[in-house]
């Protein structure tokens, strides 16, 4: 599944590779992951970002 296909209010892990992708402005996959982090911001998708130090699952 690819991420603009998420639907509607899932819940989601966002990895550090989105992150990533979108601060080197990697061209294959630094627009997806900005649409995917726009979709976050405005509450299209329930995100959680990673932890340092300890491991948390999603509520």
């Amino acid at each position: 599944m690819k991420l603009g296909e998420l639907p509607k209010g899932e819940k989601v892990f966002i990895d550090a590779n989105i992150f990533l992708s979108e601060i080197f402005d990697e061209q294959e996959t630094a627009d997806e992951c900005m649409k995917f982090l726009e979709r976050i911001k405005n509450a299209e998708l329930k995100g959680y970002p990673p932890h340092t130090g300890s491991q948390r699952s999603l509520p």
